[in-house]
């Protein structure tokens, strides 16, 4: 009779289906449909401002920058403060600032308002993010932040093309007051949940210079951050020129290339999440450096469009293998008291790869070629294998060491 209790309170507390779960994945849909929808219009609207090429970029690199250098103390105050009511301040960023840009005429005002749209992301992606982590039981972490970022996924194919379409079709101003309507519906969804009050929260723990880096960087989560920072650059580069280069290549459709990463990435995800519960990230990190190389062998001496797709569907399941898998070796050695900063270490890792790999991409191609340039993005590969098996592996964040040390410790 004990047992069977015991058993179905165990099988309550690996419930992941529960209605707050389903909550937050529904808010991250339209979280990223909003940020997805801007993405790909900001660098247009500065141009119709009257900003040349050079400023545009400017202008959208503000962003990153602004949300990469919020993003620790985010997860310090996420820590010491609650989830609450730092995601209901981010979202107000997000909903007015949308508002803000139509109303804009002149450049300088453009970008310092797109400067406080990236505090307003960071302050909202990584709450959410760690809001959601909450509810996810540890058993099935893998597979919940693999479903958890489906949901991203589906934004990404589908929300540029819908951004693009908007400004074709009605301008800037409504497409604008679209993606600010967007983040209302978001605010709604988070009224919803039962968040989890995190032990410790509201410590009284002041940052100073001595403590800074101890506080706001997760150490448990550093492994998982650096090998996911070199597996970064290749996704950067092509996301940035993957575009550019099927065109001059006089590819049909280049746009083709993100549907089909999308399908890829989300089918994989889901899997792959499941995977890394039953039987940690090793595998995941082997097959996806190796997809990310077997993309880029394709781009490089493509010569048809089915070629351009393949190696789409390889890129997509690459990205898609990593995300949970390093993920899930982020935070599953963390307490809750310190998800936030570990969730802001992981993402803080993640922005830099993403923005290095596109400016590092940009100098190679410049100089020496697209081919060129794709092939350089190989290197960052095999530092990604050697960093993980020399050094992450081993550390306690590692799924087997971290099997072993539970075993010990029960």
């Amino acid at each position: 009779m004990t047992e069977a209790i015991s058993a179905e309170i165990k099988k309550k507390q690996d419930k992941l289906w529960t209605r707050d779960f389903i909550i937050m994945c529904c808010m991250n849909l339209f979280l990223f449909a909003g940020f997805y929808v801007m993405m790909p219009i900001f660098p247009l609207f500065i141009k119709s401002l009257g900003g040349n090429d050079a400023i545009a970029g400017f202008a959208a690199g503000s962003f990153s920058i602004a949300t990469l250098l919020m993003r620790p103390f985010v997860g310090w105050i996420l820590d010491h403060k609650g989830r609450k009511k730092i995601i209901f301040f981010g979202m107000a960023f997000l909903i007015l600032i949308p508002f803000a840009y139509s109303v804009t005429a002149l450049i300088a005002l453009a970008i310092f308002l797109r400067i406080l749209h990236g505090v307003g992301w960071a302050l909202t992606n990584t709450s959410t993010n760690t809001a959601a982590y909450d509810f996810i039981p540890v058993s099935r972490f893998g597979e919940g932040v693999g479903i958890f970022q489906v949901t991203t996924t589906v934004a990404l194919a589908i929300a540029p093309v819908v951004g693009l379409w908007l400004i074709s079709q009605y301008g800037y101003p409504t497409t604008f007051a679209i993606a600010g309507f967007v983040a209302m519906i978001c605010c709604v969804f988070l009224l919803l949940p039962h968040y989890k009050k995190v032990e410790n929260s509201g410590a009284n723990i002041h940052l100073s210079r001595k403590n800074l880096f101890a506080t706001l960087i997760s150490k448990e989560s550093l492994p998982a951050a650096i090998v996911v920072m070199f597996v970064l650059f290749p996704y950067g580069a092509t996301n940035t020129f993957v575009t550019i280069y099927a065109m001059a290549s006089n590819m049909n459709n280049p746009g083709s290339f993100f549907i089909v990463m999308a399908v890829f990435s989300g089918m994989i995800r889901v899997v792959s999440g499941k995977w890394v519960d039953q039987h940690g990230e090793g595998a995941s990190v082997i097959l996806s450096t190796t997809f990310f190389a077997v993309s880029i062998f394709l781009l490089v001496y493509m010569n048809s469009h089915f070629i351009y797709l393949l190696a789409a569907a390889f890129f997509g399941s690459a990205f898609g293998l990593i995300v949970p898998a390093l993920l899930s070796m982020a935070v599953r050695n963390v307490p809750p008291s310190r998800r936030g900063a570990a969730t802001s270490t992981y993402y803080c890792a993640f922005d830099i790869g993403l923005g290095s790999g596109s400016a590092v991409a940009g100098l190679i191609a410049n100089h020496f070629g697209y081919h060129a340039m794709f092939l350089s993005m190989l290197v960052p590969c095999v530092i990604c294998l050697l960093v993980y098996w020399l050094w992450a592996s081993k550390t306690p964040s590692a799924y087997k060491v971290y099997q072993k040390n539970q075993q010990l410790n029960s």
